[in-house]
């Protein structure tokens, strides 16, 4: 908005023009111009002995920011899915984030892990390269729950003396069987592949791991697929694939 103000003496007649194809007869006021661009605004008076005197001024008006974004997942599980967001603002080259637990980001599209499971508000501020400003704020944009994790180890030695049938001690370091840490899971089956993609072992029980051996035989050295699948808790499935490379 601009404000106008007429301070011509005696009470003269007069008229604004503010080059945008409006007008007006009022003493002092706000207008608004609805496209940016350089306006040339005009005081036209009328003096006492009728002549025409018209004072003018240059208003250069900038394009206004439009703060917007998108939430890419608006449910999450944590602690393994982060949020995405997707920054739609125009006019606009600085940024501020609030993502309602009290972390911020000045990245034009950021990624945001919680910590907390709830419901979360998502606030953008928008600056334009001339300090014009916006904001957008969405309640409850995202809502957070908890969810189960499982983590494998990427390689492991198993016990040269013969098969354990994949039974292990969480508590013992020998890392002599390859198997995954895991909570919250309700489902679980896991299967090893050799490198032509054979099944060579499998289990649905998380406390049965694999110790390395096919058929009672100690396996060869190098790489193989582990594929999980399962479900959580909160009845979100899971499936996940990787890589051990079996050491001897």
């Amino acid at each position: 908005d601009v404000y106008f103000v007429n301070n011509s003496l005696d009470g003269l007649p007069f008229s604004w023009d503010f080059d945008d194809g409006t007008t007006s007869d009022l003493t002092s006021f706000k207008h608004t111009y609805n496209e940016s661009g350089v306006y040339h605004p005009s005081l036209t008076v009328i003096g006492v002995n009728g002549e025409i005197i018209t004072k003018d001024t240059t208003i250069t008006v900038y394009p206004q920011p439009q703060a917007s974004f998108i939430v890419v997942d608006k449910e999450l599980y944590i602690p393994e899915e982060e949020a995405i967001f997707i920054n739609e603002s125009t006019d606009a080259v600085s940024y501020e984030w609030d993502f309602g637990d009290g972390s911020k980001s000045v990245e034009k599209d950021p990624r945001h892990t919680y910590d907390t499971e709830g419901l979360y508000d998502i606030e953008l501020h928008v600056w334009s390269d001339n300090d014009c400003y916006d904001a957008l704020k969405v309640l409850g944009a995202i809502e957070v729950f908890e969810s189960g994790q499982i983590l494998f180890p990427n390689a492991f030695t198993p016990n040269l003396d013969g098969s354990s049938g994949g039974a292990y001690n969480p508590n013992d370091f020998s890392n002599d069987v390859f198997y995954p840490i895991g909570e919250g899971l309700e489902e679980y089956h896991l299967e090893i592949f050799n490198r032509w993609g054979i099944l060579i072992f499998e289990s649905y029980d998380i406390n049965v791991g694999w110790d390395g051996y096919y058929d009672n035989k100690l396996l060869n050295e190098g790489v193989y697929v582990w594929k999980v699948t399962g479900k959580y808790n909160n009845g979100k499935d899971f499936k996940k694939v990787g890589t051990v490379m079996l050491l001897h």
